[in-house]
């Protein structure tokens, strides 16, 4: 089973019916490359479906404002990668 499409799914059911909500998580993997059409895992979806809610967050964060792994510090409050602030 999809580690992936499972958290996907269970995010996507708070807002409608689980059938419904799997069948669009499914879509939604597909189409980012990280699910094949017949439900296993890619390569990349099978790292996905590995890593941490920070390691996620920080590879958001990276996707989004560039720079290294190093670069964030991570609020487990908010799930959220923030750029640490340089000192001096």
């Amino acid at each position: 089973m999809s580690l992936l499409l499972d958290r996907l799914t269970s995010q996507l059911s708070q807002r409608m019916r689980y059938d419904k909500a799997r069948k669009m998580a499914k879509g939604i993997l597909i189409k980012r490359g990280q699910m094949n059409s017949d439900g296993s895992d890619t390569p990349s979806g099978m790292i996905r479906g590995m890593m941490t809610p920070e390691e996620r967050a920080v590879d958001r964060a990276i996707k989004r404002f560039g720079g290294t792994y190093k670069d964030y510090e991570y609020s487990y409050d908010k799930n959220y990668a923030y750029k640490k602030k340089k000192l001096g």
